[in-house]
């Protein structure tokens, strides 16, 4: 996948990734019976990134936002954190976090390692049930896909340059024949 298609997939998935789990008005957004969320929101980051937050370099995304009255808040977590594996399962997207909780039933506890001021440490947090997301994790693949035949097709992109070079061919081959 290029870039090109990637950053605005990219875009799509952050956004539906991090939906609040309220909507307008303080209405409740529509909820998947029995799932759980944690009740923050994170981005993916740069091994540079990682390098600044003490984070290993492969793997860590940065907590850009806690609910207040969320389970993670509760836990502990802050914003600034560098979450770097849900359940020992290492952490380098935010995809993993969100598929690890979608996962996970409401009222169950995960356990994050995090770094925080460049020190490793660990919180358990026990999942909410209550407004969460309306897609299921295992879903967020098929939503992938579903992007992606939104995006303008490389295809398009490939067929104009292969056009152009058949066509620097045939003016090459004119020239060699007419020489």
């Amino acid at each position: 996948m290029t870039l090109r298609r990637a950053l605005p997939l990219a875009a799509a998935l952050a956004l539906v990734a991090a939906a609040p789990a309220w909507g307008e008005a303080g209405q409740a957004r529509p909820t998947a019976p029995g799932r759980a969320r944690a009740g923050l929101h994170v981005q993916s980051m740069t091994p540079e990134l990682r390098d600044y937050f003490g984070a290993p370099r492969d793997r860590g995304i940065l907590v850009t936002r806690v609910q207040s009255n969320g389970p993670a808040a509760a836990a502990g977590v802050r914003v600034g954190d560098v979450l770097i594996a849900v359940d020992g399962e290492p952490l380098a997207e935010p995809h993993a976090l969100v598929r690890a909780v979608g996962r996970a039933p409401a009222g169950a506890a995960i356990e994050l390692e995090l770094v925080r001021d460049k020190r490793t440490q660990r919180v358990s947090v026990k999942l909410a049930g209550e407004p969460g997301p309306w897609w299921h994790a295992e879903d967020l693949d098929s939503m992938r896909e579903r992007f992606e035949r939104w995006l303008p097709p490389d295809a398009q992109r490939l067929e104009e340059l292969e056009r152009r070079v058949r066509e620097l061919e045939q003016r090459f081959r004119e020239y060699l024949e007419s020489s």
